[in-house]
């Protein structure tokens, strides 16, 4: 990826910046942008496996960007497994709760299986909330950092509520739901991440297109992909 490096990184988000603010016909110059890239998928390169970390309140659109990330690395010929909050609680993560330390222990694991895919040569997908700063951060160094892609969705908390598919902040306002990120409990919001996303405002081509840009954008990220 952009060699271990935030400034890296930056220097990549920075060349983004003008795509990524709305703007008539922004979709057309974004596809171009991507298309045009050297290094995109259509040219037979493709970033190296790395962990995609989607965070962000519950309600905020992680599971319906996951799909649509998996989609386009899987059409660019990529192996990709996502990582869902709510399968890894009922796959890894049956024995937690959602105290402070198990909320820790379920990332953590999150974090080690995105690991271990990566160096199994496939892409990893993580859409979890993971609330806590201390934890992203230990995931990024357990993925290890030219490979750990922190993915923020920036949804407002009014926005989440009113989506609301599962019920869910409707019971923990009624107080029927302890330790419900947003509501009873804290989200500690990134500070620098890769990429910020408003999905009330910006819709999921838009971020897909944006994330592939800044995965392609990033230097000594790729490999040629096999001749078909």
């Amino acid at each position: 990826m952009c060699p271990g490096t935030h400034g890296s990184r930056h220097h990549a988000r920075r060349r983004l910046e003008p795509l990524v603010a709305p703007a008539v016909g922004r979709d057309a110059r974004l596809q171009r942008a991507v298309r045009d890239h050297p290094g995109t998928p259509d040219k037979g390169m493709t970033p190296s496996p790395s962990t995609l970390w989607l965070t962000g309140l519950s309600a905020a659109g992680k599971t319906t960007l996951a799909h649509a990330l998996a989609q386009a690395l899987t059409a660019a010929g990529a192996a990709c497994r996502i990582l869902d909050g709510d399968a890894v609680r009922q796959e890894l993560s049956r024995d937690l709760g959602f105290s402070r330390a198990d909320r820790s222990e379920n990332i953590q694991r999150v974090a080690d299986r995105c690991r271990q895919l990566n160096e199994a040569g496939s892409w990893a997908i993580a859409a979890v909330i993971s609330p806590y700063r201390e934890d992203r951060e230990r995931a990024r160094q357990t993925v290890g950092e030219p490979r750990f892609f922190e993915i923020y969705l920036a949804t407002p908390l009014t926005v989440c509520e009113r989506r609301d598919p599962k019920g869910l902040y409707r019971r923990a306002r009624a107080g029927e739901i302890v330790h419900f990120t947003g509501i009873s409990d804290v989200y500690e919001a990134p500070q620098h991440p890769d990429l910020r996303f408003d999905t009330e405002t910006q819709s999921v081509a838009e971020c897909v297109t944006v994330t592939m840009a800044l995965l392609v954008a990033c230097p000594m990220a790729h490999h040629d992909l096999p001749d078909a």
